[in-house]
Formats: C-alpha cells, structure tokens, sequence
C-alpha cells in the first residue's frame, strides 16, 4: 500500500474503515514523513482504504510487478 500525502483531504474515512487503523495514522495531517510514503507492515492489504478513498491517495502496488510487465 502506498499513500501520497499531498492528494489527501485527511477526511479520516480509510481509518474509521480499516481493521488495522494504527496504519493508517500517517494519513492524519501532518504525519507523514515524506509525500509518498508505503503504509506499515501490519497492514492486511484488504483495501477497503483504497475503494473509500475520494482522492486516491491510497494505492495498492505490486512490488516488482511493474518490473516485470
């Protein structure tokens, strides 16, 4: 999972979704460290951030799979 600061309007809907929201704390205003920034280990990678997200500043990446295609 990958999360792009700068997209975000930081509603806090992925969080309120997640099963796992510790995660998702980067996406609270000012928590992120970087503009593009992949989400924590423990993150189930189910997704539901992704299809709640209005800005798709949430993204489910493939490590590699772009090397590969």
């Amino acid at each position: 999972m990958k999360y792009n600061a700068e997209a975000c309007h930081h509603e806090g809907d992925c969080r309120k979704l997640c099963m796992v929201p510790h995660v998702l704390d980067l996406t609270i205003r000012g928590a992120a460290h970087d503009i593009d920034q992949d989400v924590g280990s423990d993150c189930t990678r189910c997704g539901m951030c992704v299809d709640v997200c209005p800005t798709n500043s949430l993204t489910y990446e493939i490590k590699g799979l772009s090397k590969m295609l």
